[in-house]
């Protein structure tokens, strides 16, 4: 058996960038990405279940991190009475 000599050289590993962490950082890294959630039912407009609050908590958490997030839903007509200015898309 070959004896293999270890030195300074070989045991030396390359350093790499590493990104900053925080908000700010993956604000300046995600500034590009955009997001778009469809959901049938978004909290506090229609709830019935999970996916309302995942599709209100999710959103905003995204958000604070920089992303552009925009969500859509089905324009119920009982959503529409209850919010003044919205109109459904003819």
């Amino acid at each position: 058996m070959a004896k293999t000599k270890t030195t300074a050289s070989n045991t030396k590993s390359k350093k790499t960038a590493r990104p900053k962490a925080g908000a700010a950082a993956n604000a300046a890294a995600n500034r590009a990405v955009r997001v778009l959630f469809a959901a049938s039912e978004v909290f506090p407009l229609v709830k019935t279940g999970g996916l309302a609050d995942v599709a209100c908590y999710l959103p905003q958490a995204l958000h604070e991190l920089g992303y552009d997030v925009r969500i859509v839903m089905p324009a119920y007509r009982s959503v529409l009475e209850r919010c003044s200015g919205f109109r459904p898309a003819r």
